[in-house]
């Protein structure tokens, strides 16, 4: 009788190396497969995002994306009596990055976690999981928890919004950012006390599909030439190639595009007779040479403005925006 036998050492080490090979081949496909799948699920989320607030245009009176200074505005004044509840003017000072986003949550037009990117990287961004949906209080003129934060660059929170909520009892966190996504700046007035027609023309439900409003964040002014504020950014890990910046552009009409240029719309300068490549980063039709060059009549490129994204921290009374960055890593 034939006496059965069991592997060999040098068979079950040949069958081991085997395995480890395979598992090394097939490793990176996985994780490049995995990759690209959060990649997509956080366009998904940006795209919704855009969803929920276009749901809140379609029943604004002038089918305007939410602008947290006239939902809650300065109250109509007549002879020195304020009248609670009565618009009046729009509250410039509040319209920043943190309200606009709470304020949507608020209205449940979405929930805090679809704020949060799947691929994101940086620590200081968290799911704002006690989201005080208590605090809302409408008949005391508190509209949204104050304690959600989108402090990106994680210095001190104060700004001029602060003054005009404080009284809502909300809890700060200036340590954190509960927001992963940068969205259009959408303060009012701009300079010279003129509107804002980048607002006015973008920030609405009928928007064209040539305006960024939501976006992956990107670096510091969308600078690829400064190696402190480009090459240490946490956001060239959020999509593609590790080395350098890639994200998601969603456009006005809910359309979206992926991109690895900091140009991911053109702007429309009438005097050159087509578009020009547009930083969606940076506001590069402003005050400088391209804004002579792209000036229409009594509409200058600075009061008309570009695709102009980022995280506002503060906006002043005069309707300057500030953005934060997270330029560090």
């Amino acid at each position: 009788m034939r006496k059965n036998r069991g592997f060999t050492l040098v068979e079950l080490l040949v069958v081991i190396a085997i395995i480890a090979l395979l598992i090394g081949l097939l490793l990176p496909a996985l994780a490049k497969a995995r990759q690209s799948a959060r990649s997509t699920k956080d366009s998904s989320q940006i795209n919704q995002t855009h969803k929920g607030m276009l749901i809140y245009a379609n029943s604004d009176k002038k089918n305007r994306l939410p602008i947290p200074g006239i939902y809650y505005p300065n109250w109509y004044q007549n002879s020195g009596i304020e009248y609670a509840g009565r618009f009046g003017s729009e509250r410039q000072e509040i319209n920043t990055t943190k309200n606009l986003y709470s304020m949507c949550i608020a209205g449940e037009y979405f929930k805090p976690n679809i704020l949060i990117g799947t691929t994101e990287v940086n620590e200081n961004i968290e799911v704002d999981d006690d989201y005080d949906y208590s605090s809302i209080q409408p008949s005391q003129q508190r509209y949204w928890d104050t304690g959600f934060s989108a402090n990106i660059s994680e210095d001190g929170e104060g700004s001029w919004d602060d003054e005009c909520t404080q009284n809502w009892d909300g809890n700060s966190h200036p340590e954190t950012c509960n927001t992963s996504y940068a969205h259009m700046v959408i303060h009012g007035k701009s300079v010279s006390n003129k509107a804002n027609l980048r607002r006015s023309k973008n920030w609405v439900n009928y928007a064209s599909s040539e305006c960024v409003v939501l976006c992956t964040r990107g670096t510091r002014g969308g600078d690829e030439t400064h190696p402190e504020n480009y090459v240490k950014s946490p956001t060239l890990g959020l999509h593609g190639s590790p080395d350098r910046w890639a994200g998601y552009f969603c456009f006005g009409d809910n359309h979206m595009e992926y991109g690895e240029s900091f140009y991911g719309a053109n702007y429309v300068c009438l005097d050159s007779g087509g578009n020009l490549p547009d930083n969606v980063f940076w506001c590069d039709f402003g005050d400088g040479s391209n804004s002579a060059q792209c000036a229409s009549g009594d509409i200058k490129a600075q009061w008309e403005g570009d695709s102009f994204c980022g995280i506002s921290k503060s906006v002043s009374e005069a309707g300057g925006s500030s953005l934060r960055f997270d330029d560090k890593n």
